[in-house]
Order: C-alpha cells, then structure tokens, then sequence
C-alpha cells in the first residue's frame, strides 16, 4: 500500500486531503470520520491497483487527482507497475493498463480511486480512522 501523509482541511462545504503538492477530495463516505481531524495531520491509504493515468468510473474530475513524476516503467504482460513521485512523496507505485503509454520521466495527473481511499492516524499507531464498507470497493 501507497501512504500519503497531509492534512485535513476544509473548504466551504468540502473536506480535503492535502498532500503538500496537490489535494485530493475526501470521499463522502469518509467525511463524518474526518470533519474532527480539520487541520491535523493524517495518512490516507490508496494500493497501487487504485490509481491510474486515466480517471476511475464515478470520480468527480480533478477531485482525485495528483500530479505527479514518472520515474521507472516496468511492463508485467498487460498491465505495468509504474513507480512515481511528488515531492512530497517519493515512492509511489501505481499498477495500471500497459497500453497507456507511460514513458519515463515525464510528469502527468495520476487519478485516485475515491471508493479505495483509507485514511489512518499519522503517529506511530497508525489506527483506521476511515475506510470504504466492506464489499463497496473493488479488491
């Protein structure tokens, strides 16, 4: 699993999860367990297989989305495990289609799937603190 340390902060009627580069829109069914947490520091969670260079099925356009740095491609038959960075995070590693046509060491959005979010306790316990119902994400 990818760990993204940021902040919690809240904008109108949206909460938001600030990496430090970028924010990504916390998710509805994550909201009532982070309202409390607004401008404290939190781990949000994603697996590789949950972001991609092209947008999720029922994503809300730029609100789950990351710019982020292509470092080393590695192709695995049909799909590609392609390692990228922000400079706020420098080991990220997401999992996608190998017909996307990612090269090496060009900068591109990178979308997060809003269903596959978790979000953790950013000391050392590391507890849940919000994480999609169980059957709601895709594995």
């Amino acid at each position: 699993m990818n760990f993204f340390e940021g902040t919690i902060v809240a904008e109108t009627s949206q909460l938001w999860f600030d990496e430090g580069t970028g924010r990504i829109a916390v998710p509805d069914w994550a909201k009532s367990a982070l309202r409390g947490r607004v401008g404290r520091r939190v781990s949000m969670g994603v697996r590789p297989q949950a972001i991609s260079d092209v947008p999720h099925k029922g994503s809300s356009g730029d609100a789950s989305v990351l710019t982020m740095k292509v470092g080393v491609v590695e192709f695995l038959g049909d799909k590609m495990d392609v390692y990228v960075s922000t400079a706020c995070h420098p080991h990220v590693i997401a999992h996608i289609d190998a017909r996307g046509g990612i090269v090496a060491n060009e900068t591109r959005p990178m979308h997060f799937d809003p269903s596959r979010l978790q979000f953790f306790e950013a000391d050392p316990s590391g507890v849940l603190l919000a994480a999609p119902a169980f059957g709601s994400a895709a594995p």
